[in-house]
């Protein structure tokens, strides 16, 4: 006892010449008659100054011995681990720029990098029940059972249901990387008898058969940019990625354990296939993931249109066209000058399918692309100046007790004027279009992506019409650090 109190005196006396009078502050804080008028403040003494109590600190940490300090460290870097795997066991295992990662963040320049350039495989790699393929190289019988699938599970509103056909899934996926999660059961044959026990089991045949398909993932390729400016100088880096485009489970059958399996095994597999293409972008809505920080983040409203839209007519010097079999050339250009961030224009980051696949969904109708053309500014010819565009999607999200309940999806837009009544005007002519070309009738259910130069026509659309639902939404990237993420809403484009 006489030693822990010799060691508490040393303490305080190498304590005091830094902490003035607080070494008296209790005795002076509590005197034998309390003045309750006074009570709310009762030392009066100098207060130690920022300088004093960090030399105080350093010093009283200096009577400890080092080897102290070093066991305490390690304990707590132990314990720091041991928390995030515990907390985190799944996405502590993929790499990514975590929420933890603060020395990628603040130590590393804002260019992004690849982590691994070999795929790795952790405990949620899934050899036997996952296949992984090309979708062209399934069966029809295949197919038809993927699309069942997503038709059934892949909404989890009963209410709400997914609309995708076969046709519709041939479209999206071509040149896509499917994998499917199995349910495997095993059948004995036996193929002879004999004359006692012990022969009969020598002589059978073990046979593994697939019964159905209970999850299913796919992938289709996409074009990444991003910008950055150091002093005068502008740089732009381009990576080729994929998307993580479909995830999906029989609702009778999904867990989070087959889910992380999935995802993992999924994302091997096709960076196996597609040897060039380190990088996958997912998504994620609703529930978002707390431990990956994300490329961005955004809100999506959906709204209900009880009405017709009645835009306000153009003026005679513009019009709007459709971008599908005709007019490619403006896609082109697009692609080309805005989606590769060639034309700074104040995007920061620029995600877009391949020029291949955009197309090819345009001309099977699961994409719709409209451009607001006008005349030339210095040569006034009629028709020859882009001055918006805008880009819708078939969501293939249908309301089952709405006529007319097909949804139609605003994701991306590309403004190239200052005039914002009349960038707002060839949005409404182009909705009005893709409305009708969607189903044959105009569409009640329509998305809004508040993402891009999008931003300010969703701005102005929720002043005009009842926000029915509003999801959180927000893209990140496995095995690819971007270390100044998040971006503004504002500052990426993305069209997938």
């Amino acid at each position: 006892m006489r030693g822990v109190m010799d060691t508490a005196k040393s303490v305080i006396e190498t304590c005091k010449p830094y902490l003035g009078g607080l070494v008296n502050m209790v005795n002076d804080a509590m005197p034998r008659v309390v003045d309750p008028e006074n009570a709310y403040w009762l030392y009066k003494g100098e207060l130690p100054s920022f300088r004093r109590v960090v030399v105080g600190t350093g010093d009283i940490l200096s009577t400890i011995h080092p080897n102290y300090l070093l066991v305490a460290f390690v304990f707590l870097f132990v314990f720091l681990v041991l928390y995030i795997k515990m907390k985190y066991p799944f996405w502590n295992q993929i790499p990514a720029l975590h929420i933890y990662d603060w020395h990628r963040r603040f130590v590393y320049s804002e260019m992004p990098y690849i982590v691994h350039l070999l795929p790795k495989k952790t405990k949620y790699y899934e050899s036997s029940l996952v296949n992984t393929k090309l979708f062209s190289d399934r069966t029809f019988d295949e197919k038809m059972e993927i699309a069942k699938l997503l038709q059934n599970s892949y909404f989890p509103s009963d209410r709400v249901f997914c609309s995708v056909q076969f046709n519709d899934l041939e479209a999206q996926f071509a040149g896509a990387v499917v994998s499917t999660f199995n349910q495997i059961e095993e059948d004995i044959v036996l193929l002879s008898e004999g004359d006692n026990i012990m022969e009969k089991v020598e002589k059978v045949e073990r046979t593994k058969t697939v019964r159905k398909i209970e999850g299913v993932a796919s992938s289709r390729k996409i074009l990444f940019a991003f910008s950055s400016r150091k002093s005068e100088e502008r740089i732009i880096v381009q990576e080729q990625a994929a998307l993580l485009d479909y995830i999906c489970f029989r609702r009778d059958s999904a867990s989070p354990m087959k889910y992380r399996k999935l995802f993992h095994t999924h994302e091997y597999n096709s960076r196996k296939i597609w040897i060039d293409r380190n990088i996958m972008l997912f998504k994620k809505e609703v529930e978002l993931c707390d431990a990956i920080v994300p490329l961005v983040e955004y809100d999506s409203f959906t709204f209900y249109l009880r009405h017709t839209i009645q835009p306000a007519k153009l003026p005679s010097t513009f019009q709007i066209i459709r971008i599908q079999k005709e007019h490619t050339q403006h896609l082109h250009d697009f692609t080309e000058r805005i989606a590769s961030l060639k034309d700074d224009i104040g995007f920061r980051v620029s995600i877009t399918a391949e020029i291949g696949d955009l197309i090819h969904l345009l001309q099977t109708n699961q994409m719709y692309a409209y451009a607001l053309r006008g005349p030339d500014i210095d040569t006034g010819a009629r028709f020859s100046t882009i001055y918006a565009m805008y880009f819708f999607r078939n969501a293939h999200m249908k309301y089952e007790d709405l006529e007319g309940g097909d949804t139609l999806h605003s994701v991306a837009a590309f403004c190239n004027t200052n005039n914002v009544d009349l960038f707002f005007t060839g949005y409404l002519w182009a909705m009005r279009e893709a409305r009708t070309s969607l189903s044959g009738k105009e569409t009640k259910m329509v998305m809004i992506d508040d993402i891009g130069h999008q931003r300010g026509i969703a701005q102005r659309w929720i002043a005009t019409h009842d926000v029915i639902l509003k999801t959180r939404c927000a893209y990140y990237f496995s095995n690819f650090i971007l270390p100044r993420s998040p971006y503004k809403a504002e500052e990426v484009n993305i069209l997938v």
